[in-house]
């Protein structure tokens, strides 16, 4: 069974971004994330949106001819 709650650590091993980006990221919308108690936790499903939002902007710059 997948986690329903992805630690931040658990989303920087996944995607190999700091521990600071990955709040960053947060912090600007990029990446939704939810509350429980003091801790700060990435479900599946908003980490893919990010990675799927990542990749459409790279493409959407490849066809504008920028990068």
């Amino acid at each position: 069974m997948q986690k329903a709650l992805l630690s931040i650590p658990e989303v920087g091993e996944l995607t190999g971004l700091s521990r600071a980006t990955i709040y960053r990221c947060i912090t600007s919308g990029k990446i939704l994330s939810v509350k429980v108690g003091s801790s700060r936790r990435v479900t599946p499903r908003a980490l893919q949106t990010f990675v799927d939002n990542l990749e459409t902007d790279a493409r959407l710059a490849l066809s504008a001819g920028t990068r």
